[in-house]
Parts: C-alpha cells; structure tokens; sequence
C-alpha cells in the first residue's frame, strides 16, 4: 500500500477507491500488500452489499438465461410456431407480409393460449 492511504479505501460518497499496489511473484515483493488490499476490498463489498447485489444480479441472469433456453426449446420443438411460419413461408418471400406480422401472430396466438 502507498503511504498515507488507508487499507479501506471508500471515498465519502461510498464508493471503492481502487489501491495502487505494485507486485512481483518472481521477485516475492508486495504480494503480502496485495493480499492485504484483495482482502479489504472484498470486506468493502460485503459491508457495501455490493457483493450480494451482483450476486443478485448474476442469479438473476443466470435464471433468464435458464427460462430463455427452456422457452426457445418449447417454442421451435413444442409449439404451433414453427408450423404457423412455415405455412407462412410462401407469403413472406412473395413480401406479402413481414417477419414482424408473422411473429406479431405467433406471439399473440401463444400469448392466448399460454398461462405462467
């Protein structure tokens, strides 16, 4: 750690002060400062709730990602959806209608039909 700053380094407005520490592991300098300021950091993101925030965060986006996977699984091997664009199909390439209008009807035939 440089002199004169502190080992929690959070500004006034509770935000984390990123510590300059230089390190070599070949010449066995500064890891102990390092360690030093991994281990306050992370004690600021406990006491911020910063680190469960993310956690939160990644859950939930780990979980989206799970239903996002489940829901395209249903709808192309399950659903009406991929049959209702097929017979579409002919239309589509003629520019009788748009990929917009097709998905328009396919969300809304599914959006009747569905209840979560």
């Amino acid at each position: 750690l440089r002199s004169g700053r502190s080992a929690e380094p959070a500004d006034d407005d509770g935000y984390w002060r990123p510590m300059v520490v230089l390190a070599s592991a070949v010449r066995d300098e500064g890891t102990d400062q390092l360690i030093t300021a991994l281990d306050a950091h992370h004690r600021w993101l406990e006491s911020s709730g910063t680190l469960l925030a993310r956690r939160r965060r990644r859950t939930l986006d780990r979980t989206r990602d799970v239903v996002d996977r489940a829901v395209r699984r249903w709808l192309w091997q399950d659903s009406p959806a991929a049959s209702t664009i097929e017979s579409r199909l002919d239309d589509l390439v003629e520019g009788r209608i748009s990929p917009y209008e097709i998905a328009s009807g396919v969300l809304d035939s599914l959006k009747q039909g569905s209840a979560v």
